[in-house]
């Protein structure tokens, strides 16, 4: 029993309080953090496209037809 707080009690509220991130949240961070660390290995679109696009900027999505790639740490963060 943490916080002193019964079984029932919401912990939303808990964990704002005690600054603790959630699981979920957690996660994205490290996500966040691994793409960060490892940026020169992801491509953007203007190094795709020869021609100016709106999202130029954004991460290049690679197509993917395995589910490990799919849910790889580097597809699921861009």
């Amino acid at each position: 029993m943490m916080c002193g707080v019964g079984k029932s009690t919401s912990c939303r509220q808990l964990f704002k309080d005690c600054k603790i991130l959630t699981v979920m949240s957690i996660y994205i961070l490290e996500v966040l953090c691994f793409l960060k660390k490892y940026k020169s290995a992801v491509q953007k679109n203007e190094q795709i496209h020869d021609h100016n696009t709106r999202r130029n900027m954004n991460l290049y999505i690679k197509p993917c037809n395995t589910n490990l790639y799919k849910k790889s740490v580097i597809n699921m963060g861009i």
